[in-house]
């Protein structure tokens, strides 16, 4: 028989719902309403750009993620090995969204290959390829024995992600080299979008997790 679900469960990944869905429409109005309107210069309504408030959120869901994963293992005396690599994963994923570390390493990728500038868009999911399968493949093994509600957010939270990483790799085939255009814009308001909802919805379904484990059911 299912277990009943508990009304702090409910709440928690309610919560991560509506602050996805919060946090995306904001991003993306302001990101749109600085290419319409200021012609993208201004770097703290662009959601490609790192340093801004936009950066900060991404990598800051990020981490609650790799949060809710290890604290509440350490405090149950729980931590594997398995489980603290996938943390030590997703940290990782936090520190380069806010600091760029795969833009870098595909600027880095072009220069050393001699290739178009556009293909950075697809150098950096290959080299990442092993973390991004990893994490992937851990946190559908986890949703797939969490509650229904729990594996709902993370299933949904991953197809987000994976969405993000295909939008900006097939992103390639037809962006151009030369200004910014109504097509860029919009290809980074729903890439950007869809990773900061991805891991928002993510971090609440492991919160909610986290909370199953501590409090005693009745």
């Amino acid at each position: 028989m299912e277990r009943a679900e508990s009304d702090g469960e409910r709440k928690i990944v309610s919560t991560a719902w509506w602050v996805a869905f919060a946090a995306v429409a904001v991003q993306t109005a302001l990101h749109l309403a600085n290419f319409a309107f200021f012609d993208g210069d201004i770097d703290g309504l662009n959601a490609d750009e790192e340093y801004n408030a936009f950066a900060w959120a991404s990598s800051m869901s990020t981490f609650a993620a790799a949060f809710f994963l290890f604290v509440p293992a350490v405090a149950a005396a729980a931590l594997d090995w398995m489980t603290a690599a996938l943390a030590a994963v997703i940290t990782f994923f936090s520190i380069d969204d806010a600091i760029g570390i795969h833009e870098r390493l595909a600027e880095r990728s072009v220069e050393l290959l001699n290739v178009q500038v556009s293909l950075e868009r697809v150098t950096w999911p290959l080299v990442f390829l092993p973390a991004l399968a990893f994490a992937f493949v851990m946190l559908l093994r986890m949703a797939q024995a969490s509650s229904r509600r729990i594996s709902f957010a993370i299933k949904s939270g991953l197809a987000l992600l994976a969405a993000a990483v295909l939008a900006e790799v097939t992103s390639a085939a037809y962006l151009g080299n030369g200004d910014v255009t109504w097509t860029e814009t919009l290809e980074v308001a729903f890439e950007e979008g869809a990773e900061l909802a991805g891991w928002i919805l993510i971090a609440g379904a492991l919160a909610a997790g986290a909370y199953l484990a501590a409090v005693p059911r009745r």
